[in-house]
């Protein structure tokens, strides 16, 4: 275990795979669920501009979070504009 690791266990938290904190079993904040909407939208027009699709696991990277939360957000996002 690193350093920061070490530290961020002392408060009670975590370090994700992309170096973010978190606190086990607490939901992103709203602030977070938009950066990943904004960037997975971004990666999307890319992605469609190409014939392809957007990669979750590069917006996971990006945004600092996991591939789980991105689809759901990417799920939310769908459900908002009716697909």
């Amino acid at each position: 275990m690193d350093e920061r690791a070490a530290e961020a266990g002392a408060f009670g938290g975590n370090i994700n795979q992309h170096g973010s904190f978190y606190f086990q079993g607490q939901a992103y904040g709203h602030s977070k669920k938009l950066q990943v909407a904004v960037e997975y939208r971004i990666a999307e027009r890319e992605a469609q501009r190409l014939h392809r699709v957007a990669n979750v696991s590069a917006v996971a990277r990006q945004c600092g979070v996991g591939r789980k939360f991105v689809a759901k957000v990417r799920d939310e996002l769908l459900l908002m504009i009716g697909f």
